[in-house]
């Protein structure tokens, strides 16, 4: 559970273990400073998991807009959706535990995903669902990015997309996806 991330990392990098962490890195931004702390002092391996760089389309998109194809970036936007059935005892029910819901779940894979695709990310503003979750945090988020390079984007994640509900179970009808806007171009990209 992400509640734990600090507790556990720090405990093993400071025994010498080698730390390969899913994300996000911690609990709160203090949290994980301190870890960020602990790994620069220590001679372990620290690697926080991005799990979509490794994804073959990604790995094919990024050779691909190398050439800048679609001219100078003006938008883009990214989705994660679907229907989010989780089991009583699975963490991501506790907010608590999770420091959030779908935003602090998945929004993440969107945002390494673009700056690699893009370019640094200089701002990210987000809003949550409120109200009754099925889930321990928000069921919907929606952000806005603006790169380091100007252009912007706009993030949408849901783990209560009812037309994404699934007939066949988590996840195969899950909605993940980049569209790039450019000048002399647009570039879409379906996980």
């Amino acid at each position: 559970p992400h509640d734990l991330h600090y507790e556990v990392a720090s405990a093993a990098l400071e025994k010498g273990l080698h730390v390969f962490l899913e994300k996000p890195l911690a609990g709160n931004l203090a949290e994980a400073r301190a870890l960020a702390e602990v790994a620069s002092g220590c001679q372990s391996v620290f690697m926080v998991c991005h799990n979509l760089l490794f994804h073959p389309a990604v790995i094919r998109a990024k050779r691909m807009l190398a050439g800048e194809p679609i001219g100078r970036l003006t938008c883009c936007r990214a989705w994660s959706r679907g229907w989010l059935d989780l089991p009583p005892d699975d963490f991501r029910r506790s907010s608590q535990a999770t420091g959030g819901g779908a935003w602090i779940d998945t929004a993440s894979h969107l945002l390494y995903v673009l700056e690699d695709l893009v370019s640094p990310i200089a701002e990210v503003v987000a809003i949550r669902s409120d109200g009754d979750s099925r889930i321990g945090g928000e069921d919907n988020a929606a952000g806005s990015i603006r790169f380091e390079q100007g252009s912007t984007g706009v993030l949408e994640v849901s783990y209560a997309d009812w037309n994404s509900k699934p007939l066949s179970g988590w996840p195969a009808d899950w909605n993940l996806g980049y569209q790039l806007f450019g000048t002399e171009g647009n570039f879409r990209l379906d996980l």
